[in-house]
C-alpha cells in the first residue's frame, strides 16, 4: 500500500508505503509532517490510500484532513473599564466586561489574578468574526469581592487542533491592570 498527502497547495507527500498480509489491519499514524520533518501547509490536505494485491488488482480511497498549526488569535483583547468599585454598589462602575474577537472557533479561559493566585476563571466558546463578551462584577468564585488589586486578566484560546495561545490585560503600553477602588472619596 502508500499512504499519500496533498497539502493545501497541491504538493503530493508520499508518507509511508510498505507490504503487508493478506488480512491484516493497518494502522499508520502521522504527525503531519512531510517526510523529514517538515510541517505540511496550513489547510485542508487530500490523503489517498492506495493498494494494490499480489496480482495486481487497485483499489484507491481518499479522504480529507485539515491541517492547522497556528494557535487562534484574539483581536482586540480590551476591558472596558480599568476602575470599578463593586462592593460601594453605587451603580457607577460596578463591574466591568472583557471583550475580545478570535479568528477561529475557540473555546476560551478568561482568569482573574490578583496578587496572590487566579481567584476568578470564565470558560465559554468563541464562534469566530463574532464578540464575545464577560462581564465581571469584581468577585471571586466563593462570589465575595476579596481581590487585592490590580488584578491581571490571563485569556487564553484554544481551536480545534488544540493550539493554544494566551493573552494579559497588565500595566504596560496597551496593557492595563483592572483597580478596584471600594474608598468613598
Amino acid at each position: 500500500y502508500s499512504l499519500t498527502v496533498i497539502d493545501a497547495l497541491g504538493y503530493a507527500h508520499l508518507i509511508n508505503s510498505s507490504a503487508y498480509t493478506n488480512n491484516t489491519n493497518v494502522t499508520h499514524v502521522w504527525n503531519g509532517t512531510k517526510v523529514g520533518g517538515a510541517l505540511m501547509s496550513e489547510g485542508n490536505a487530500t490523503v489517498v490510500l492506495n493498494v494494490t494485491d499480489f496480482v495486481g488488482n487497485n483499489v484507491t480511497s481518499t479522504s480529507w484532513v485539515m491541517i492547522d498549526n497556528i494557535a487562534p488569535q484574539a483581536v482586540n483583547f480590551t476591558c472596558n473599564d480599568f476602575y470599578i468599585s463593586p462592593i460601594n454598589s453605587t451603580g457607577v462602575q460596578d463591574t466591568t466586561t472583557f471583550s475580545f474577537h478570535v479568528d477561529e472557533n475557540s473555546t476560551y479561559v478568561l482568569g482573574l489574578r490578583d496578587a496572590f493566585d487566579i481567584t476568578r476563571t470564565f470558560m465559554g466558546s468563541a464562534v469566530a468574526g463574532s464578540g464575545t463578551s464577560i462581564v465581571w462584577n469584581g468577585n471571586n468564585t466563593e462570589n465575595t469581592t476579596t481581590f487585592t488589586t490590580p488584578v491581571v486578566a490571563i485569556l487564553t484560546l484554544t481551536d480545534t487542533a488544540e493550539n493554544q495561545q494566551s493573552y494579559y490585560l497588565r500595566e504596560g503600553s496597551w496593557k492595563k491592570n483592572v483597580t478596584i477602588d471600594d474608598i468613598i472619596p
